[in-house]
């Protein structure tokens, strides 16, 4: 599948387009206008939804960006139907970048999952999961669960817990 190449400009967009237009798109190219200085991050976000909306599906970042403009645009850009559609710029940031991703896909996924997936017990073998894959020699974990959460003095977790059919975790 081919991707949409977008790139970020300080220069305004063609005559052709409205006043206050912050994305142009020309054939398989977009280019999001930062216009407006203080609000990039806003501006970048706004067009990351627009493409959306539009239904493009796989991007390439292009040019220069920075790494929190970069982040802007994955944020707005990313759905729960669409992940893992963003090819970052070549450069220094990319290896930060996807691991932010991850743990954005990670954290979406976890919160998005209903109730009947996720039992205490589940949430808890799954973070423990994720997070031992990511550097299994310097994470480390305990679990208590059902009374032994209120030995250890978990109160909160304990009685919000005991509602539920399954043991809190």
């Amino acid at each position: 599948m081919s991707r949409l190449s977008v790139s970020i400009t300080t220069q305004a967009p063609a005559d052709y387009y409205s006043a206050g237009t912050v994305l142009s798109v020309n054939g398989q190219t977009a280019q999001i206008h930062l216009v407006d200085p203080e609000n990039n991050l806003s501006i970048i976000q706004k067009s990351a939804r627009s493409l959306d909306s539009l239904g493009v599906m796989q991007v390439e970042l292009t040019g220069s960006w920075e790494i929190e403009q970069q982040w802007a645009f994955a944020q707005s850009f990313t759905t729960t139907k669409k992940q893992h559609h963003i090819q970052w710029c070549d450069d220094d940031n990319a290896i930060e970048l996807s691991h932010r991703y991850q743990a954005m896909i990670f954290t979406r996924n976890i919160t998005n999952a209903t109730p009947e997936d996720l039992s205490p017990e589940i949430l808890a073998n799954t973070c423990e999961d994720w997070l031992t894959s990511i550097d299994e020699k310097h994470i480390s974990s305990k679990r208590w669960v059902g009374e032994a959460l209120k030995e250890q003095g978990w109160m909160g977790i304990y009685h919000v817990g005991r509602g539920s059919t399954r043991p809190p975790s």
